[in-house]
């Protein structure tokens, strides 16, 4: 055997205190695998749905007028305002009381005020009154619903 030992380049990092080392932890060490431990958890549990959605900061819905008296049909407004933290792309459908849901759209939000817009045109019987309300559902990022925009008709 030659008494010349080569020694490599760069010095070779340490292992790993994850990776059963033959040495006990200390305590920084430990603090750090607990810590590690408790990220990768949380980011299992959490997912990644939940990090996108906290670009939306608030969804807010409300119906023009939310008290219609007069000649049917009349037709009901509806504005959700999305406002997020950072340009996210939403996918959304309207919701109604009665059950019905609009179809699926898509928008880009920028910034704070962003609107989305759907109406709702019904007729009821000559004094009869009608409370119903819209719902923006957004479906993606995440899983969100704005408060209901109710509103109140009354034919006549």
């Amino acid at each position: 055997m030659s008494p010349y030992r080569p020694r490599p380049c760069l010095p070779l990092p340490p292992k790993p205190i994850w990776c059963g080392t033959e040495r006990r932890a200390t305590g920084k060490e430990l603090e750090m695998k607990r810590f590690i431990c408790a990220a990768v958890l949380a980011a299992c549990v959490i997912g990644p749905s939940a990090l996108a959605q906290s670009a939306i900061n608030t969804v807010v819905a409300v119906a023009n007028p939310r008290h219609y008296e007069g000649r049917c049909p009349a037709s009901i407004a509806f504005v959700a305002t999305i406002s997020v933290n950072q340009p996210t792309k939403v996918s959304y459908r309207w919701e109604r009381s009665d059950g019905a849901t609009g179809r699926v759209e898509t928008a880009v939000i920028r910034g704070r005020g962003h609107g989305v817009t759907t109406t709702w045109t019904l007729s009821r019987r000559r004094g009869e009154t009608f409370k119903g309300a819209q719902t923006l559902h957004l479906l993606s990022p995440g899983n969100l619903r704005s408060n209901p925009a109710e509103f109140t008709l009354v034919c006549r």
